[in-house]
């Protein structure tokens, strides 16, 4: 019987990726040549952006947030932020990289993504999630 069961903490690598990503976007928009009503609109719309984005992947602060994930014996488990359990399927489209995972699920006709850097877990679990979905 094959289990592994991990808890994704709070990627501090996903913040600041995604801080410099939209920090070098407000950093085009600032410095282009466009109206500035039209520029005001694309730093708010960037800012907005950004903390969505930080809101969902790096701190998984919403309500559908992956804050759990079991595989046992070829099949996943997940459970959400209102601690709601769903069984789930491993799409093959998931991404497996030394230092990056992307995993994207399927439960009842939804897709659910986790994005997995290296300080999201412990070396352990990575390398086993790793070394499992190779």
């Amino acid at each position: 019987m094959k289990r592994i069961e991990f808890i994704p903490k709070p990627s501090k690598l996903l913040f600041v990726l995604l801080f410099l990503l939209h920090g070098l976007a407000v950093l085009a928009v600032f410095y282009s040549h466009i109206p500035v009503i039209v520029k005001v609109m694309l730093l708010l719309l960037l800012l907005i952006s950004g903390y969505y984005q930080c809101w969902l992947g790096a701190w998984r602060r919403d309500k559908r947030s992956i804050i759990k994930c079991c595989y046992v014996d070829d099949q996943w488990f997940i459970w959400d932020k209102r601690h709601n359990q769903y069984e789930a399927k491993l799409l093959g489209d998931s991404i497996v990289s030394p230092y990056l995972l992307i995993l994207n699920f399927s439960i009842k006709f939804r897709r659910r993504s986790l994005v997995l850097f290296p300080d999201a877990l412990d070396k352990e679990a990575f390398r086993k999630i790793r070394v499992l979905l190779s």
